[in-house]
């Protein structure tokens, strides 16, 4: 994200961690649920202001609650949902 002081990534997968640190993400969070989501507003001070849903998955779509309030979410390449 062009312009970002923060980059953070919520993954479990090492490679993709090492990945993202390699091109530029600040903090990797790999905490689940509500312990993840308060883990990235403790790394940010609050909320994100734009934040990217890269899975696509029901339970994430339904419930995007990183971004602060007023934030931006976009998704990237979601699964399509039945």
């Amino acid at each position: 994200m062009r312009g970002a002081s923060q980059i953070v990534l919520m993954s479990r997968h090492e490679d993709r961690q090492q990945m993202a640190l390699e091109s530029g993400a600040t903090a990797v969070v790999a905490e689940r649920g509500e312990e993840g989501i308060a883990k990235v507003r403790e790394i940010l001070g609050g909320g994100a202001d734009a934040a990217l849903e890269c899975v696509g998955t029901e339970a994430l779509l339904s419930k995007p609650r990183c971004a602060s309030q007023w934030g931006t979410l976009r998704f990237c390449r979601c699964a399509s949902l039945q």
